[in-house]
């Protein structure tokens, strides 16, 4: 029989792992649609570009003054709590190379295929490793919905969705700003 502290910390690790996009989808003319499509696609297949990220407000898209990078929490190993900022992507044909820290110290991630998923205009890069600090060894997966674009040449935003498994668990999710470099 699991003791009330083996429950508990089940059911920590099993929360830490969950996640799911926010519900805040914009609506996009079919204009934006057709450039956020161009984009995207171009990104994942062909595209040289580095993208830097911040999380905003969906009604303003301005940058949070505090937030330089994209969110996510959770637990390792001994109940550790993890903070994990993605503060950037680098794209090179197709393949994606991730700017991550964990708790202030920078996760090494192999190099991740990315997928475009038209109908909901989402980029992702799914079940990639990282390693930080020698010890955590988890499996990465970003998720970018694009809701709109300012200007197709320099930025685009929308939802987002951080999830990481293995000797730690944790997820985010938000509204982001991609600022291409």
């Amino acid at each position: 029989m699991l003791s009330v502290r083996s429950s508990l910390i089940i059911a920590v690790l099993f929360v830490a792992g969950c996640g799911e996009l926010p519900d805040q989808a914009a609506t996009v003319t079919q204009e934006q649609g057709e450039e956020l499509t161009a984009l995207l696609t171009g990104l994942a297949r062909e595209s040289n570009a580095t993208l830097a990220f911040c999380e905003t407000a969906q009604d303003t898209r301005a940058c949070d003054a505090e937030s330089e990078g994209l969110k996510a929490a959770g637990v390792g190993g001994l109940l550790l709590p993890l903070n994990a900022t993605l503060t950037g992507m680098t794209i090179v044909e197709g393949e994606a190379d991730f700017d991550l820290t964990i708790n202030g110290i920078g996760a090494a991630c192999a190099k991740a295929p990315l997928m475009f998923e038209e109908a909901q205009r989402t980029l992702s890069a799914r079940g990639f490793y990282c390693n930080w600090a020698g010890i955590g060894n988890v499996l990465a997966t970003v998720e970018l919905t694009a809701d709109w674009t300012n200007d197709p040449e320099a930025d685009f935003g929308g939802r987002y969705l951080i999830r990481f498994n293995g000797t730690g668990n944790g997820s985010g999710s938000g509204v982001y700003r991609a600022r291409i470099q």
